[in-house]
């Protein structure tokens, strides 16, 4: 999930909510509109409602507000989510091209392979491409580099000449050039002792 984040999400703002209104077709992976971003969900149902946007749901079942958006459940065991986004390329019935947008939520991280099918999928037939998280701010979490191996403007930490950039904006001497911690590491860590002080933000 992390390098999916720092390749293809970190600065790419390729889908605004104009597209979400005008596409063709939308498939949604690992992503509930209704639940999981009320924004999203209206833009799409204005979608439906005025220029008939197909909507595609790759799910294991049903749900109350894909019915609302006139949408198709392509019905998927959980765990082979990233086989059928591989399939859609192929299928005819939803015919995805430049014209249509996947919609990948942060539930699709914990099936293997499924962010990668969804990026293939994305270059393969010309559609856009968009995470959606539950939280507004972890799009500009990542942006501003909140991210183990990125610095801001997602900007490796690899990168010498990113490293210098940052160091001059904020005024210091120099910024480490290792990745930081996940945040499972950083747990790891507190608990081993590694870390004797964590600041928390935004979590309860």
């Amino acid at each position: 999930e992390a390098d999916f984040l720092a390749s293809y999400v970190a600065g790419n703002s390729d889908v605004t909510y104009s597209h979400l209104e005008t596409a063709n077709a939308v498939v949604l992976a690992g992503f509930e509109p209704e639940d999981e971003s009320p924004i999203v969900f209206l833009r799409l149902r204005k979608g439906f409602q005025r220029n008939g946007t197909r909507v595609y749901s790759v799910a294991p079942y049903s749900t109350r507000g894909l019915a609302k958006l006139g949408g198709t459940l392509r019905q998927t065991v959980p765990g082979q989510e990233a086989a059928a986004l591989a399939a859609i390329a192929e299928d005819g019935e939803i015919a995805l091209d430049a014209g249509g947008v996947i919609l990948v939520g942060g539930r699709l991280a914990s099936v293997p392979g499924a962010l990668s099918a969804a990026l293939r999928l994305a270059r393969r037939t010309g559609a856009r491409l968009a995470w959606v998280p539950r939280r507004a701010g972890d799009r500009g979490a990542v942006d501003v580099g909140c991210l183990p191996h990125l610095l801001p403007g997602a900007r490796p930490v690899a990168d010498p000449g990113a490293r210098v950039d940052v160091a001059a904006a904020w005024g210091v001497e120099s910024v480490p050039a290792e990745p930081g911690r996940s945040a499972d590491q950083i747990l790891a860590a507190a608990k081993s002792g590694d870390l004797t002080a964590l600041v928390v933000g935004g979590v309860e």
